[in-house]
Order: C-alpha cells, then sequence, then structure tokens
C-alpha cells in the first residue's frame, strides 16, 4: 500500500484494511452451507493439563 499523503487519507486506509480484514475472517469462519451451531460436546483437555503456574 503506497505511503498517504495526510494523517486523514492514513486513516481511511487503515479503516478500509479493518474492513477487508473483518470480511475475510468472517467468510473464513461461516459456512456457507448451513448456519453456525453451538458445539455440544467439545473435545477439550482439563484445564489443570493445559494452565501450569508455578512449575517450571
Amino acid at each position: 500500500m503506497p505511503e498517504p499523503e495526510d494523517e486523514r487519507m492514513r486513516r481511511i486506509d487503515q479503516d478500509d484494511l479493518g474492513q477487508a480484514m473483518y470480511a475475510m475472517l468472517l467468510g473464513v469462519g461461516y459456512p456457507a452451507d448451513r448456519p453456525l451451531r453451538p458445539v455440544t460436546q467439545p473435545d477439550r483437555r482439563p484445564f489443570d493439563e493445559v494452565v501450569h503456574r508455578g512449575s517450571r
């Protein structure tokens, strides 16, 4: 992206980049063939297996 002429154009460019990023993230995470549904049984490890406090 070229260097903006002034602060106003820089802010507009940043806003455009944010909108593009949001659209890409929404497109990647949302299935086209069905609506999103909650995860009823997530396959997760217990909290104590993942978080190690004070142990090195």
